[in-house]
């Protein structure tokens, strides 16, 4: 029914209050049907609606006439909601660089504000470029559902070129829900998709094959919420490109977990994520293409980083494994693989803690196909050298791996000495890998220990690791050891 120009003027006032003050709003929305079959029609031109009215923070706009073609926004513009009830057609929204504000203010609606499918039989395709999609009003309820009902099956909501889409929210957005299939959120093209909660993909054992999938070199999907999860059980994310960031890290070890993860390119983040495919299949990083995929463990709100991989974890040769933390689960690698321990999303340094830049593996670790770069520039002098003079059984700070597992030794070793301030104490070391005592891990001496960006540190192998230190060992401890030491090695550049 059309509103009364007073009403509507009642209604936005309440609106604004509610936007300003906060305050709860009792006014109802009216529904404002896209009426137009002309591709390019203007989204803030009143005759391309029923009724007849421009759509503002008072009005839900709904999509149900299987429009095919391009919407446009000559400006700004907000709306209560938008709900897509086609079952047929492709819609895309160019913004030409303005906002498309959610104002999620009025009652009646459920907290819901972007909906692909609302009913059976609703199939839907949306495509999101050069536009900023953002709730901006109260933040209860889902954002974004794709797929919201029983029986709505493939829809597909793409966050393209120029596009924003930030799901400001108390609750998680939803990849299908009870009774509903192959749903996909696509991030592509440099699109951006930024959201403060968890996000859903077939959370329930009725809903299968639905997706999420990233690509392109500047796409981003970030959960920015160091608690919240990608929370992943029957579906599949794939991460072709660009960065996907998934807070606290990816939850896919459910008994009925049928989920996949294809990480074949960029770079994907957690803080502690657990996969369990039930024996099927290992977490792999990379797929062999030569586009590089990296893996990092990263600090996003405290805590220390983690990856469980009951299944174990297989660095591609186009793979990386990065990043500070604990890592449970046999590792291998494909030859061209790398090992990365460092600093990624940590606050400015402030101790000289030697756990900080480590990375330890808790399970067997071959590492004859890897290549692992040590960084030493992460610290800064003053830490390093605030505990000086080291003690045999104190380590300065650096990064550096751990296993604590079954240890076969092989790789080729980068140190980078950028930035690194070494310790004023002339006997400092550095135990850049370390191991467990007293176990056959292969030939260490064999190992290319390369430095680039400074003067070669001494090289010293011994029974528990590879340590650096600022001068060469007496011949009698190397002695003692049972090991040889390796004299200074020519530069030779491996960082990209």
């Amino acid at each position: 029914m059309y509103l009364t120009a007073a009403r509507r003027r009642a209604t936005r006032a309440s609106v604004i209050l509610a936007s300003v003050f906060g305050i709860g709003v009792q006014a109802n929305a009216e529904d404002l049907t896209w009426s137009t079959s002309t591709s390019g029609a203007d989204f803030n031109t009143d005759t391309n609606w029923n009724p007849v009215n421009v759509p503002d923070a008072a009005d839900n706009g709904i999509f149900a006439n299987n429009f095919n073609g391009t919407v446009s926004l000559a400006g700004s513009a907000s709306v209560n909601l938008l709900s897509f009830r086609n079952t047929e057609g492709t819609i895309t929204f160019d913004g030409n660089g303005n906002t498309l504000s959610l104002a999620n203010a009025l009652s009646g609606t459920s907290g819901l504000s972007f909906i692909l499918g609302t009913a059976s039989g609703q199939v839907n395709t949306v495509l999101l470029e050069d536009i900023v999609v953002s709730r901006t009003g109260s933040t209860s309820g889902n954002v974004l559902t794709v797929g919201n009902a029983s029986g709505s099956h493939g829809n597909s909501l793409t966050i393209g070129a120029g596009a924003s889409f930030l799901a400001n929210s108390t609750q998680a957005t939803n990849i299908g829900v009870a009774g509903s299939n192959n749903n996909i959120l696509n991030v592509s093209n440099g699109g951006v998709y930024t959201a403060p909660q968890s996000i859903n993909v077939g959370v329930v054992s009725t809903s299968t094959g639905h997706q999420i999938n990233v690509s392109g070199a500047n796409s981003k999907f970030i959960i920015s919420n160091g608690s919240r999860f990608l929370n992943l059980r029957a579906g599949t994310i794939t991460v072709d490109d660009g960065i996907a960031d998934f807070g606290a890290g990816i939850d896919a070890n459910d008994a009925s977990n049928t989920a996949a993860i294809n990480f074949n390119g960029g770079t994907m983040y957690g803080k502690a994520t657990t996969i369990d495919f039930a024996g099927a299949t290992p977490f792999t990083i990379g797929n062999g293409s030569g586009t590089r995929a990296t893996y990092g463990l990263t600090y996003s709100g405290g805590g220390f980083p983690s990856l469980t991989v009951t299944d174990g974890l297989v660095v591609n040769s186009d793979g990386a494994l990065a990043g500070r933390g604990t890592v449970t689960g046999n590792v291998t690698g494909v030859a061209g693989a790398e090992i990365r321990p460092s600093l990624i999303g940590v606050p400015t340094v402030t101790t000289d803690d030697s756990a900080t830049g480590t990375l330890t593996v808790n399970g067997s670790f071959d590492s004859s196909n890897f290549d692992i770069f040590i960084d030493l520039g992460d610290f800064p002098g003053t830490i390093a050298d605030d505990t000086a003079p080291f003690e045999p059984d104190t380590e300065a700070p650096v990064d550096r791996l751990l296993v604590n597992g079954a240890f076969t030794h092989g790789a080729d070793v980068t140190v980078n000495l950028a930035d690194y301030v070494a310790p004023t104490d002339t006997d400092y070391e550095l135990r850049i890998i370390g191991w467990t005592a007293g176990q056959d891990i292969g030939s260490p001496l064999s190992t290319d220990v390369t430095f680039v960006g400074g003067s070669p540190l001494a090289v010293d192998y011994r029974s528990d690791g590879i340590y650096l230190t600022a001068a060469v060992p007496e011949p009698a401890t190397v002695s003692v050891l049972g090991l040889a030491l390796f004299g200074v090695l020519a530069r030779r550049r491996r960082l990209g």
